[in-house]
């Protein structure tokens, strides 16, 4: 989820600046708050949901038992 927080915060903040250049440049409008508001709680959910399921799973095991198979 670090990585994640990181990537969305490197993106969020590369996103801001690309807007601004383009508007300066283009003259056309800035990006649409709500939309990226969105798709940055939809990253962060999948990251999330991504890293619950296999932790989930590793922590129904037994220690002991995975060590002895290996």
């Amino acid at each position: 989820m670090v990585l994640a927080g990181a990537g969305v915060s490197i993106g969020l903040l590369l996103c801001l600046l690309a807007s601004r250049a383009v508007t300066y440049a283009i003259g056309v409008p800035g990006f649409n708050v709500p939309f990226v508001a969105l798709v940055t709680v939809g990253l962060v959910a999948a990251a999330g949901l991504g890293a619950y399921a296999p932790a989930r799973r590793a922590s129904r095991l037994d220690p002991i038992s995975v060590l002895r198979q290996e």
